[in-house]
């Protein structure tokens, strides 16, 4: 079975609940080969800051889901440094469905928390 959804909030909403920032090489790629100099200044890395400070992202949480155990273990077993990745949940939710919208509504997202498109029209 396939599902697919769509909602307001984009992947926000509905995904692995994993907030990685692009790394350094990305970003310059943009900035020179495709000549967008908005991602080669500080204002990309200002703009994903206060991204991140809006939707709470934390740097660890209190239990993993199963998927990421096997994962996690896979990756200690074969000698591979394992990290945990930054979230968009509070370090202590766990409710196994966050990946599909969290029916808690504790998934920090940018519509439910913090009414995204208004704050960022203001700013």
């Amino acid at each position: 079975m396939l599902q697919a959804g769509s909602t307001v909030g984009g992947g926000s909403a509905v995904n692995w609940s994993a907030c990685i920032r692009p790394p350094d090489s990305l970003l310059q790629e943009l900035a020179k080969d495709q000549k967008i100099a908005f991602f080669g200044g500080c204002g990309y890395v200002s703009a994903m800051n206060a991204v991140w400070e809006r939707i709470g992202v934390t740097e660890s949480c209190a239990e993993e889901g199963f998927q990421n155990q096997v994962l996690r273990k896979g990756c200690e077993n074969l000698g591979l440094a394992v990290h945990f990745t930054p979230r968009n949940s509070s370090e202590k939710h766990y409710c196994g469905s966050c990946g599909y919208g969290c029916k808690k509504e504790r998934k920090r997202g940018l519509i439910l928390h913090g009414w995204w498109m208004q704050w960022i029209i203001v700013q």
